[in-house]
Formats: structure tokens, sequence, C-alpha cells
């Protein structure tokens, strides 16, 4: 594993000639060395499944060979700084399971044991010998669980307990994957999971690559990967930056008219898909080429392919070359190509690491990759990190580290992404929450975030948030980071999940700098767009199906969901005034004896059950849900912390409503909802702007 810095550390191994866990820095000096011959809790101090984090700092569980026979898992999660050992927590999973480590892009340190994921910090405080305990959940025993660390958290994945499960970093289940391959999938940056699978038909199997969404809680596309109409199997899926996937496919080769080749032959495709699902490129690698000298090489199966945090993926091949000697009549080389995983543009071409295969002179007669895994190739700084045995008259098993310098690569990814990333720029005030405080139906909305399909956060210039930034001295400017709140966000979008194609609205690190934050949440938790749909083509009023759907929400989950955002943001903006407010009154006040109104914008506030039924639904609906929100943020009890009603007597938004007294409405109508349905019921210009009052006078009274 490579370092921003420059080091890389290889993990340690008991095989025979063996390897202690080392560190090299960038110009190859050994920065730090443990020794596997030595014991630390009555095991080989050594850890082969070693993780680093950003600083260079090593952590994992040490196993090895017994002195008196059998085999031994150390009882402790042990973490060095160079050779010094930090600290030491206990970690067992169980006899047969080694506790599986990773870093998190918080920082922290996060280790499986059996039935919990325990979360640490990485540096003891002043009189500490254990590290703080960030999290401890309670999770599945299942010692096999793989861990892997993205943006914004967790997942893990078992052999016996389903497919892989989310979790934030402050411990939140976040849904369960609903496709998976324990042994096999791969995981980018962002958490979306890749898996391989087939298509059986015509002459064989199609290989194809599906990719899983943890933010739809779907999956998102297959698509096929193989050469169309030959057999073929997935052999490596491989990450790439910009979210999507380069697969090794091992398929028969296929002739230009679509017929395979006879007799039948194997080869190795790569092909490049992006993160739409859209093939962008495929290559077939030849089983053999002949070199300047006239000498035919023949490759071993497929490369092994390891990407970086720039957009490059490394080929690297072992091959085998005649010596032009009766014995052995060929030695191992390494093939090593660079090339952009979004174009197939090689930047790095055909070097191939040879020794003295005719024997004449010296004893390096040969080069073979190390197995992939923990020692196998690896991106870093300027380099690419191969593990290589040589064949050669001393330690012919004896693996050594070669950096090949291979300018523009940079760490690997998506590990290196993952534990560089940085906080967001701090911002004195941010807005939070959902449409209501994006500014949803009022556009021009911001760059980037109305993209069907990519990002519709639907971000106003004319959101309320924009309209009252920098307008008092207790009112800071947004900046260019503190607008935040997304058209459809529920409130696990605030704190833990990511949404579209960007990570959650509040960040994992504290923000001392924030003084304000303003925030609408929770319509979206208890269904405001079913429920809207419902009255608009159906029945919402008291009794209906979608007025009890809503009505369970707001008297069974919402309280917590709302508890537990709300706490979440007062830990992370620790000096700020939180400003909770409520949700206007959309539908008018109308009795059951008021006559009806002309025209088909109105009709559908007086079907239902009763006489305007769905205008007395819709009204009841935003009441209690309103009053779950007040609740809670009287039961939470925190000085910063205060709900900001908006449906007063004296509020702007009275007789505003649709079809409301006034005659002027401040909302988008079914018939004003041009461009995108999603519009309808949201505040219009007009909506803001009385938002924006409510929230000023609020803000600066308080």
């Amino acid at each position: 594993m490579t370092s921003p810095a420059g080091n890389v550390t290889v993990g340690c191994s008991t095989d025979s000639p063996g390897q202690d866990l080392v560190t090299y820095g960038p110009t190859g000096t050994v920065a730090s060395q443990i020794p596997r011959a030595t014991q630390i809790d009555g095991v080989p101090n050594c850890i082969s499944n070693v993780v680093v984090d950003k600083n260079g700092n090593a952590y994992g569980v040490p196993t090895g060979p017994l002195t008196g026979g059998g085999w031994g898992i150390g009882p402790n999660l042990l973490a060095y700084s160079g050779n010094t050992l930090k600290w030491k927590y206990p970690a067992h999973c169980d006899n047969n399971g080694t506790p599986k480590v990773a870093i998190g892009a918080d920082g922290n340190v996060y280790v499986l044991t059996y039935g919990h994921l325990i979360g640490l910090k990485p540096d003891l405080a002043a009189g500490q010998t254990q590290p703080t305990k960030v999290l401890d959940v309670t999770i599945p025993n299942d010692c096999s669980t793989m861990l892997r660390a993205y943006k914004d958290g967790l997942i893990l994945h078992g052999q016996s307990n389903g497919n892989a499960r989310y979790y934030s970093y402050s411990g939140k289940f976040l849904g369960q994957a609903t496709i998976g391959d324990v042994w096999y999938e791969k995981v980018n940056a962002d958490g979306r999971l890749f898996v391989g699978g087939s298509i059986t038909g015509g002459t064989g199997k199609s290989s194809t690559v599906s990719m899983y969404d943890p933010r739809t809680s779907q999956v998102a596309w297959t698509a096929t990967a193989s050469t169309p109409g030959a057999d073929s199997s997935v052999s490596s899926l491989t990450p790439v930056l910009g979210g999507g996937i380069v697969a090794l496919i091992r398929e028969q080769k296929m002739l230009a008219n679509g017929v395979p080749a006879s007799p039948t032959e194997w080869v190795s495709t790569v092909t490049s898909i992006n993160a739409a699902g859209i093939k962008l490129w495929s290559t077939q690698l030849p089983n053999q080429y002949t070199d300047t000298q006239g000498n035919v090489n023949s490759y071993e199966y497929g490369p092994q392919i390891v990407a970086d945090v720039t957009g490059k993926i490394a080929l690297v091949r072992n091959m085998l070359q005649p010596t032009n000697v009766s014995y052995p009549t060929s030695e191992y080389a390494i093939e090593i190509k660079v090339v952009d995983a979004a174009t197939g543009t090689t930047s790095y071409a055909n070097t191939v690491m040879q020794g003295n295969t005719d024997h004449s002179v010296g004893s390096m007669y040969g080069y073979v990759l190390n197995y992939i895994g923990e020692n196998g190739p690896v991106t870093g700084l300027d380099t690419l990190f191969l593990q290589v045995h040589c064949n050669c008259d001393s330690s012919p098993n004896l693996a050594t580290m070669y950096p090949v310098k291979v300018t523009g690569l940079g760490m690997d990814y998506p590990r290196g992404a993952v534990i560089t990333r940085t906080p967001r720029p701090v911002s004195s005030y941010i807005a939070l929450g959902d449409s209501f405080s994006s500014g949803e139906s009022i556009s021009p909305f911001e760059a980037g975030t109305d993209i069907a399909g990519v990002n519709t956060c639907h971000r106003s210039t004319a959101a309320y948030p924009r309209l009252i930034a920098g307008t008092s001295l207790k009112i800071p400017s947004l900046g260019t980071n503190g607008f935040r709140a997304c058209s459809g966000a529920v409130t696990i979008n605030a704190t833990d999940l990511e949404q579209w194609n960007e990570s959650i609205q509040l960040d994992w690190w504290p923000d001392a700098t924030a003084k304000l934050v303003t925030i609408t949440i929770g319509g979206n938790d208890i269904g405001f767009g079913d429920f809207g749909r419902a009255c608009v083509f159906n029945d919402c009023s008291p009794g209906s199906n979608a007025y009890n759907a809503a009505t369970n929400h707001i008297d069974n989950d919402l309280m917590a969901k709302l508890t537990s955002t709300y706490q979440r943001i007062l830990l992370m903006a620790p000096n700020a005034k939180i400003y909770v407010l409520g949700y206007p009154h959309v539908a008018p006040i109308k009795a059951l004896n008021d006559p009806l109104l002309a025209g088909a914008s109105c009709a559908y506030l007086y079907k239902g059950a009763t006489h305007w039924g769905n205008a007395q639904g819709a009204r009841n609906i935003v009441t209690m849900l309103d009053q779950k929100i007040s609740d809670t943020v009287t039961a939470i009890g925190s000085a910063r912390l205060r709900y900001v009603p908006v449906n007063a007597s004296n509020s702007p938004f009275v007789g505003h409503e649709v079809c409301g007294t006034s005659g002027t409405s401040w909302f988008q109508n079914v018939n004003q909802g041009i461009g995108d349905p999603a519009y309808v019921f949201h505040p219009n210009a007009l909506g803001q702007q009385g938002y924006a009052t409510i929230a000023k006078t609020a803000i600066d009274v308080g």
C-alpha cells in the first residue's frame, strides 16, 4: 500500500523465505521494518493484511505459525508509526478468522470483531493507553466478513448474511445491496458496487457487469463486457476514477464475421465501461507476440490490472521468453502497459522487465510477478510498484520490490481517493435540507444540479437561503460551499447517505467556523410526493390510504429520524445556531359547505370522501408534520436549536395557498409545473420570498 508521501508498505509473509512488514521511502530506503521473528501477544509479529493511513501509519492483526505447532492469530489490533508500536486494541473474531481492518475517509480506523464493527481514533490522547472508541455497532457474527471503506461509509459483506451491508461513519445502517459476490465484487470510492455475471445464450455465456448504487438502493445498470457471440467469463473487475469499471474477460477468440476461431482459442479482453453503463472501449490482448529479434514470446492468461487516482490503469502481465539455450528453453519476463481508463490511450507502452534470458552472463535469468492481492502491483506517486520473484542462482523464491518510474501515476484507487478525502471548505452559513430549501421549481438552477439522471438537486438562485445570505451580522454569506440543500432529500441524506453524485450534506468533520444552519427536512420521510400525487389523481382526504400512510410515518418513525438528524447537526456544527423551519400550508382553508371554485386547477382539492376532503387532508398532514418537528426540537432541549413556525396567523403565507383567498398563489399548482412534474406544490419565487422573510426575522431576533 502506498501513502501520499510516496512511501510503499509491503505486508509480512511467513512463507519461505519470508518477508517482514517493511515500508520503503520514496528513494527506496527502508523507512521502517517490523521483524516477523519477534513475538507479540504470543504470536509472530507478522501483519500480512496491513492497512496504511494517509500519514503512513500501519495497522493490522498479527498472525503466524506457533512455536508448539498450529497457527496463531493475535488478540489485538496493532497500530505502528514507523517502528514504534502506538497502541493495541482488543480485536478478536474467532479461532479461524483474522479481524478485517480499514481506514475510513474520516481518518478513523475500523475493525471487525465477533459481532461488532468498531471505530477507533488513530492517535492516543494525552494519558491514554488505548485509542478512543468512536463507534461500536452490533453486526452479524461472521468472521469471513469483508470490510471496505468508501468516501461516506463502510461496506460489510460476509458469507452467511446475504449481500453487502452499508453503514455510515456514524454507525447508521443504510441498507443492503441487492446483488453481490463476496469474493469477487468490487467497490469504488463512492460506494458503488460492481458484480460480474453472465447471460447464457447462442454459442455460450456472455459476460456482464452490474452496478449497484447505494444512493438509490437499486441496480443502476447491467452492461455486456464480452465480445458478442463469444463464450466468456469475468476474470477480474477494477473500479476506476469517474465511477466506471474495467473488466478483464476470458473469452473465445472471435473472427471478424462473428464466428469463433477454429480450433478454439481463448484470449483475454479488457473492457472499459463508464459510470452510466456504456462501453467506452474494448481491446483483445494477444496470446503471443514476436519481438525485434524474431523470438516468439508467449503470455500467461491475463494481466493484473490496477487503477490509480488520476484515471489510469496499469496492465502487468507475465510472459515467457525463449532462452536460446537447451535448458531451460524459456524464462519469465514481465510486460507493463499504462493506459487511460476512459479513452484507452496508452501512456506507457509495452515495457518489458526481463533478465539474462540466454544465461550468458550474470545470475538473474528471469522475473515473475507476485500473486495479485495484498502484495500485488500497486500504483504510487509517479511509480508502479511490483513485487517480483527472481529466477536466479541465489534465493530464487525471494520476493523483491521493484519501483518502475511512470510519470503521472498517482496513489492506488479507490483506496487513495478514500483516505485522502479532505473536509469540505468551511462555511459560516450552511443551508441544509430538501426541495423547500433548495428552491425546487424556480429555475435557473445552479450549474451541475439540473442534469437528469445525474443530479437534480435543483438549487435555485431564488431559494430563501440565497435571498437571506449576507443580509445582516447574524446571517453570514453562504460562500462557495454553504448551500447544500437538495430536492428529494430525506433526513438520512443530511447526515449519513449520499444523494445523486454528491456527498452527504453534513460533512464527517466538525465545522467550528459555521455560525448559522438552516434546514427544512422530514417532508420526504413521510412521503410528501406520494401524498401529493394521491391528492391530485386519487384521494388524500382523512381516512384515505395516502392520508393513513403519511400519518403512520409522522406518528411512528419521524421523530426518531429528526432527533438523529438534529443531534448530528449540533455535533458537527458545534458553534452554530440551527433554525429548523416548518412547512407552509399548500392547500387553502375550506369548510364542508364552501362553494366549489371554477377551473380544473382547483377541482382536485374538493375531491375525496367529503366535500373539500382533499384540502382538509392536506392541511391536516402539514399541521401534524410541523407539530412533530416542533415537538422534536423541544424534546432535544438545546439552546442552539430553534423551531421556526411558518403557519402562524400572521404568516405571510396565509391566504397565498393554491386556490387561496388572496388570488395570488405562492405555490406551483398542478397547471404550473411546467418543465418538471416535481415542481408542483413547491413554493414559487413569491413563496421563497415569504420563507426568506420568516427566516430572516427569526434569525435576526434570535
